[in-house]
């Protein structure tokens, strides 16, 4: 899976494997997924995985808020409905 905009923001530009390696490395960035759904949340983190990106998941809004995360989200993926805080 190729996404359309690279993290760089060179998107259209050829680049080689060892170019697009070093900038997934470069700029690490981090999905947080938050879904009281396991198979949902599994779903995701092998997606997010998938186009080399880190996912941290969560079962719960709480869980969440709670968490000590010195990481600052590139993108925050929520369930809509969930049981105590809706999304």
């Amino acid at each position: 899976m190729q996404l359309p905009y690279d993290i760089a923001g060179t998107a259209g530009a050829s680049k080689g494997a060892a170019s697009q390696e070093r900038l997934m490395t470069e700029v690490q960035a981090v999905v947080f997924v938050i879904d009281d759904d396991p198979s949902m949340r599994a779903a995701l983190e092998d997606l997010v995985g998938s186009v080399g990106l880190q996912a941290r998941v969560f079962a719960s809004p709480q869980e969440f808020l709670e968490s000590k995360r010195p990481d600052a989200p590139g993108c925050l993926v929520l369930d809509v409905r969930l049981p105590g805080m809706s999304g």
